[in-house]
């Protein structure tokens, strides 16, 4: 795609990115002090990689689907729906994914729809079979 003026493509915004580099940054979750802005980028940059084709070995998923489970402990409306697709979509390569279960009940329980109705989703991605009878009890209380 050219720009108006026709001199130079355009490139996409994370061409290029590392596999390494990215899993570096998203340690940055974790962090005691979480920087919102450079959460949602890193968020972004994750999502880019996986979906355009990156695969992520069952540990990487896993190390960085823990680590996103602290970001639960942020209230920020963006950062918290990037974290519900960025969960779904670890959960495929990620091990031990129940582990969000406990913040995704939480947001259930909430009083905001958007909350709500993500977790659902979310939860649905993370469940294994061993979980899925509790976690539907709880659904229809």
């Amino acid at each position: 795609m050219l720009h108006d003026d026709g001199d130079e493509p355009e490139l996409l915004p994370f061409e290029g990115l590392e596999k390494t580099m990215v899993l570096q940054e998203c340690k940055e979750f974790s962090a005691v002090s979480v920087n919102i802005t450079n959460c949602i980028e890193t968020t972004l940059k994750l999502l880019f990689m996986i979906n355009s084709g990156h695969d992520l070995s069952p540990d990487e998923a896993t190390s960085v689907f823990f680590g996103a489970t602290k970001l639960f402990q942020v209230e920020h409306p963006k950062l918290r729906r990037l974290t519900y697709v960025m969960l779904k979509d670890l959960a495929k390569y990620a091990e031990q994914v129940f582990i969000a279960s406990a913040s995704l009940v939480k947001d259930i329980s909430s009083t905001s729809d958007m909350y709500r109705s993500n977790a659902i989703r979310a939860l649905r991605k993370v469940t294994d079979s061993v979980m899925i009878g509790p976690m539907e009890r709880y659904l229809k209380q």
